[in-house]
């Protein structure tokens, strides 16, 4: 989510009270895998933002690891308190998520399409790309989901209030953490029922967040210095991954066998900040490498995976396969707090506390 900000999937606004700890708990139902085709949500009546017509015109390189070197900004926009970004399917906008602020940006030159004050009292929790629906709540006992119009299209209450909520990946439904106990329930958006839940990750350390994965396959159980996955549409605990310090961000590679994270932690004998990258399928470190100044803030895989950017102190890019640095798009001076890729894989969009940057390949 957005308090704390945690990427690729979850939810704005981590709750500061401690879940109490309940009993063990196994996979409660069968979560039925999700289509990434859009269901219809025809008779909630969302109306989609009515987007200008693009003036994107440029071709850019879809960006790996023998272009990245060649990677420049193209533009850029004084934007303030950004939490998350979004990019709009076939990359028509980005959504882009402030403090008090729900925006939609022009891609080519970052100018406001639409911006949506946030009213006093409540929180933006999420949005969803596909069907441009918006989470909010006002007590974290109940979520209201609105359309781009600010109507309440659906509203889902959960006894004993919800840590964190995410859209699913396909859009059908919102994942909630309890409070009450190690669980996370999703409900569907057409219905507002509860639909299934997973159970089973325990921890000593309260419960962040519980979304899923960018693709699908993972539910992802976030505490404070240990990401749990479980399988989905089985619940049943696949890798635990623990860390020495509170995990600061993470990504999946796009098939999802790779997540990367970035925490401080122990590399030969220093304590310092670093990117680790893991075998999400059986937790195993593959690899371990230092970060100047601070941990990443953001993290984001190109489409192919040959390159992954972090963004913190600078925003550097790397190639994956030797884990060295193909460029430095920002000095390290300059706090960079997300970043993300375009969904052809051609733009790398990241933020400042203050402003919005565009990155392509130079032709």
């Amino acid at each position: 989510a957005f308090g704390i900000l945690l990427l690729s999937g979850c939810s704005i606004g981590i709750p500061p009270t401690p879940i109490t700890v309940g009993p063990t708990l196994q996979a409660e139902t069968q979560i039925p895998i999700p289509s990434k085709t859009p269901i219809p949500l025809d008779s909630i009546a969302t109306p989609k933002l009515p987007l200008t017509p693009t003036r994107q015109t440029k071709s850019y390189e879809t960006i790996d690891r023998s272009n990245a070197a060649r990677l420049v900004e193209i533009t850029s926009s004084h934007i303030e308190n950004i939490g998350r970004m979004y990019w709009l399917p076939d990359a028509k906008a980005i959504a882009v998520l402030s403090l008090r602020h729900f925006l939609i940006l022009e891609p080519e030159t970052l100018a406001v399409q639409k911006d949506l004050p946030i009213p006093e009292g409540e929180t933006l929790l999420d949005f969803e790309p596909i069907h441009q629906l918006l989470a909010v709540t006002t007590d974290r006992n109940s979520v209201i989901v609105k359309d781009m119009g600010g109507k309440t299209v659906q509203t889902i209450s959960q006894a004993g209030g919800f840590g964190s909520a995410a859209f699913s990946f396909s859009g059908d439904s919102i994942w909630l953490s309890s409070m009450e106990k190690f669980e996370a329930a999703a409900y569907a958006i057409q219905t507002g029922k509860r639909a299934s839940a997973c159970g089973g990750f325990e921890t000593a350390a309260p419960v962040y967040a519980a979304f899923q994965s960018p693709g699908g396959k993972w539910l992802v159980w976030m505490a404070r210095a240990t990401i749990q996955l479980s399988q989905i549409p089985s619940c049943q605990p696949a890798a635990r991954i623990g860390h020495e310090d509170f995990i600061i961000s993470h990504a999946f590679s796009s098939d999802e066998q790779t997540l990367v994270t970035s925490t401080e932690g122990t590399l030969n004998g220093e304590f310092q900040p670093l990117v680790f990258f893991w075998d999400a399928n059986t937790g195993k470190q593959k690899f371990v490498f230092p970060l100047v100044d601070s941990s990443a803030s953001g993290l984001a895989f190109s489409s192919n995976a040959e390159v992954l950017v972090t963004a913190g102190s600078g925003l550097i890019v790397w190639d994956v396969s030797t884990k060295k640095e193909i460029i430095k798009l920002a000095e390290t001076d300059k706090r960079f707090t997300s970043v993300v890729f375009s969904p052809d894989g051609t733009i790398l969009v990241a933020s400042t506390e203050d402003s919005i940057h565009m990155y392509a390949v130079k032709p």
